[in-house]
């Protein structure tokens, strides 16, 4: 199947009447594999006493440059490994106007980009955003 979102999935609901199937004790550490897993993973007694299966995000979540290179016409945009699933934006009208970044389809797969230069376009901008 699909690899497991980031967030909270359910194993056991909490019975709804009483205390009855309350889930308590220590629980065991969690391992994902397979199917394009990743991130952390952890099991968790939730507010009303069931069980769920909690899936933390393997993306950084801080800031981070972009490093770039220019050769032959082309304009090469690389960022670190552990930002891979961030979304790289292009902007060719205005920095300061968040109308006019938009998504580079792709970027979040790869930790770099190869863009060839149009230089009739004078003014283009480029940064990462956080999924």
């Amino acid at each position: 199947g699909a690899s497991l979102g980031t967030g909270s999935h359910t194993i056991i609901a909490a019975a709804t009447a009483g205390n009855l199937g309350l889930v308590t004790g220590a629980l065991p550490p969690v391992i994902l594999s397979g199917n394009g897993a990743s991130g952390t993973a952890s099991l968790q007694i939730n507010g009303a006493g069931g069980l769920d299966l909690v899936v933390a995000s393997s993306i950084a979540s801080n800031p981070t440059n972009i490093s770039y290179s220019i050769t032959s016409g082309t304009l090469t945009l690389t960022w670190p490994a552990g930002h891979l699933g961030w979304i790289a934006q292009s902007n060719a009208v205005n920095l300061a106007n968040t109308n006019y970044w938009f998504d580079i389809a792709g970027s979040q797969s790869a930790t770099n980009l190869v863009i060839p230069i149009s230089f009739g376009q004078t003014n283009v901008f480029y940064r990462l955003k956080h999924p």
